[in-house]
């Protein structure tokens, strides 16, 4: 059923491109504005079959013996058992601390101390705003956060938003909080993003090495990674609905390169 509509949506895309070409000779401002349009939808329809693919394959999915896997977690996520995480328990899990400067998930240090008490590797991470200064989100996250010895390193998530700021201002701004965490902990934050973020912002424009945690739904990361994410779809029993379901590029001791010392 899967290769049938995506037999349908490459055959709409084909014809769309060949009358769009035609179209823009005659009609070229007319036919950019539309092809805008048919980019858009033709790149949610595909989003959709995926994310039915991932529905499908996940429902029942159960990570295999030699996988480090790990999920990520916020206040999103409630109604938590925590004796069914305690059965089957993942090898880390991040959470979500803080946003912007000024917002706090009210669920970190009720969900850090849980998986605490469970002896559940953890590590928080920070949402990245592009409206205020990444020294200050540093403050924020760092005052707010209570990192601790045999945590798992910070995380810097920073994901593309419509209306991007200017490349020299996200890339001054990922540099302050980089570097601002490292001055502080003496380690650099693991970084969250899509490869193609990582190309456009990140690659050889950071003062310090990071390592990086991919979000890659659709294969595994072209860029390097020690985290990936691969989906959003993982179903296990000690939540409801479906979350976000990680591997590790590496083994079980690899995982505790990634522990504050």
């Amino acid at each position: 059923m899967m290769k049938k509509i995506l037999k349908r949506i490459v055959i709409g895309v084909f014809i769309s491109a060949i009358v769009g070409l035609i179209g823009y000779a005659i009609f070229p401002n007319q036919v950019k504005s539309i092809g805008k349009k048919v980019v858009k939808s033709t790149k949610q329809a595909l989003i959709k079959v995926r994310d039915e693919k991932h529905k499908e394959k996940y429902k029942s999915f159960k990570p295999n013996e030699s996988s480090v896997w790990g999920i990520d977690i916020s206040h999103h996520q409630t109604g938590i058992n925590w004796d069914e995480l305690n059965k089957n328990k993942p090898y880390f899990v991040f959470l979500k601390s803080t946003e912007g400067t000024s917002h706090i998930d009210n669920k970190h240090r009720v969900y850090k101390n849980k998986l605490d008490e469970l002896s559940i590797p953890s590590g928080s991470y920070h949402f990245f705003s592009y409206s205020t200064s990444g020294r200050e989100q540093a403050k924020h996250f760092l005052n707010n956060t209570y990192l601790k010895k045999g945590d798992l390193h910070p995380v810097l998530d920073v994901e593309f938003k419509n209306h991007m700021p200017n490349k020299s201002n996200v890339i001054n701004n990922v540099n302050e909080f980089v570097e601002y965490v490292n001055n502080e902990l003496g380690v650099t934050p693991i970084i969250y993003c899509e490869c193609d973020f990582y190309y456009k912002y990140l690659k050889d424009n950071l003062k310090s090495e990071c390592i990086y945690w991919i979000s890659d739904f659709w294969r595994e990361p072209k860029c390097d990674y020690v985290l990936w994410q691969k989906t959003d779809k993982f179903r296990h029993s000690a939540f409801k609905g479906t979350i976000d379901y990680n591997v590790l590029n590496g083994t079980q001791d690899e995982l505790e390169n990634l522990k504050l010392k």
